[in-house]
């Protein structure tokens, strides 16, 4: 006799521990979704889900005409590099997309500059990887670019937290020193 799982023979091959790990991965979607904020993060997911999925089919399907017209014309690996730039600037537009839903659903300032930062960075990429494959400029070129852009824009979401968290940082200084000052 073989052991039994909680009142259930298991057989070999079963899918009790399939089973088991659904169930709990939806114990932890129904604690998440009962938890403070947890619908607003449902519908952003969903929104994503829906918008990239069909962007993923069509990415897949220009990705793979690229690469056959690559391979028909006899330039190789080249060909790949106009459908990377396709990948990156839909990403970047997602981004965008996904940086409003986080403002009107989460009404999260900060986590929505993060999303249209990260969007630049992806549109400029996008835009770099186009022009080495048009040949205009040639890939350390474009790294080195892209890697100023990401400084750039890293400099801005940390000058832009500074400021937007100034006020609070300076009324906490003022209750430390009011309280400071009340101590004998």
């Amino acid at each position: 006799m073989r052991p039994r799982a909680r009142g259930r023979q298991l057989r070999p091959g079963g899918t009790a521990p399939l089973r088991a790990l659904a169930e709990l991965r939806f114990r932890v979607l129904w604690r998440r979704l009962r938890a403070r904020g947890g619908v607003p993060e449902l519908v952003a997911k969903i929104a994503g889900i829906v918008l990239a999925v069909p962007a993923a089919m069509v990415f897949a399907v220009l990705a793979g005409v690229g690469a056959w017209h690559a391979v028909r014309a006899g330039r190789g690996v080249g060909g790949s590099v106009g459908s990377a730039a396709l990948f990156f600037g839909i990403m970047g537009a997602f981004g965008f997309f996904m940086a409003g839903l986080r403002l009107i659903i989460d009404r999260s300032r900060w986590r929505a500059v993060g999303e249209v930062l990260s969007a630049l960075a992806s549109l400029s990429f996008a835009s770099l990887l186009a022009l080495y494959g048009r040949r205009a400029i040639t890939g350390t070129t474009a790294l080195a670019i892209e890697v100023a852009v990401l400084g750039v824009l890293l400099i801005v979401w940390i000058t832009v937290g500074f400021y937007w968290n100034l006020g609070r940082w300076q009324a906490k200084a003022d209750e430390w020193v009011r309280s400071a000052r009340r101590q004998p």
